[in-house]
This record gives C-alpha cells, structure tokens and sequence, in this order.
C-alpha cells in the first residue's frame, strides 16, 4: 500500500504554478518546482532581472580600471 504525499491533499502548496512533488526524505515532505520567473522554497518570491542588471553595471562602473577618473 502506498500512502500519498502532501501534494496529493493540497495542490496550492507551491505558489505561482510551482510545480509541487512529494519528497519523503525532507522534513515538510515536499518541494516546489519554480518556473524560471520564481524562486523560494514555495516559488512565492518574483525574479527581477532588472536589479540584477542594475548591481552588474554599478559594480562594473566601480573598478580599477575605471579609477584614473576619479584621480586629479
């Protein structure tokens, strides 16, 4: 007899259409699959690409090769 997972009583464990599958051998039981727009343990948190985009160029603008411009 098999006995059925959490994800089998209550679809709505993964936010955002995460895709929920039954893992025994983890504590709640189960994990969430995100789609490529989120992440978290339950897919609730949304990826923004644009802050990412915006931390790559100021930490970019911010090297040594950029450090002859702030010399006088």
């Amino acid at each position: 007899m098999r006995l059925s997972g959490p994800c089998t009583f209550d679809s709505t464990l993964c936010k955002n259409e995460g895709r929920c599958i039954d893992e025994p051998t983890i504590e709640k039981g189960f994990k969430c699959i995100c789609s490529s727009q989120f992440q978290g343990e339950y897919c609730e948190e949304g990826i923004s690409y644009m802050e990412e985009t915006t931390e790559q160029i100021e930490t970019k603008e911010i090297t040594p090769e950029s450090s002859d411009y702030f010399l006088s």
